[in-house]
């Protein structure tokens, strides 16, 4: 299987999560998501003068189920940490195509 198959594969089990609190890691992603099923990987681009997530992510998992697990997640709740707020999360299928950034 060429790389470019495999990312193509990766890629139709990816979701795009927008809302997520600021003060959350990809750790936090990786834990509200793990229920789900096997997680690859955890890509969630962060601010370089703070360090701070950007508020989305995308999140690949192994394999259809888990994928579709994944996506009744949308509207969840995410805890904002020390604020005590909460967000509602917006999961939903990523979209592949897209220049990187």
């Amino acid at each position: 299987m060429s790389s470019d198959q495999r990312y193509k594969n990766v890629s139709e089990n990816t979701v795009y999560v927008e809302g997520l609190p600021f003060s959350w890691t990809e750790e936090d992603i990786y834990n509200h998501f793990k229920e789900c099923g096997q997680i690859l990987s955890v890509r969630a681009p962060k601010w370089e003068d703070s360090g701070r997530l950007r508020g989305y992510a995308h999140v690949t998992l192994a394999d259809d189920k888990a994928f579709s697990e994944a996506l009744k997640l949308d509207g969840s709740k995410a805890w904002a940490g020390g604020s005590g707020r909460q967000r509602w999360l917006k999961v939903t299928e990523a979209k592949s195509g897209g220049s990187a950034g």
